[in-house]
């Protein structure tokens, strides 16, 4: 992951400074609430993401390193000891 530009830490700074000099109260909870839906759909998103890359990661792992299964016994050979 690359660093963020100057230009974007900049504009970063700009709005920073615009909500403690410049924006009201209401202003300051709705901005607030955006951010909490936002860090709500952020964090499922990512969650899922990994889910995914789990199990990619899992179906790649299986199919690197086969396991061969022992054939299943027939139900009367289960049953018979056979």
């Amino acid at each position: 992951m690359e660093p963020a530009s100057v230009e974007k830490e900049l504009e970063l700074e700009k709005k920073i400074r615009w909500f403690s000099q410049v924006a009201s109260k209401e202003q300051l909870i709705k901005h607030c609430e955006v951010l909490e839906r936002q860090h709500f759909h952020k964090d499922q998103f990512i969650a899922n993401c990994l889910t995914e890359i789990a199990k990619c990661k899992a179906k790649i792992s299986c199919m690197e390193n086969r396991v061969k299964q022992p054939p299943q016994k027939h139900w009367s050979q289960k049953m018979f000891g056979l």
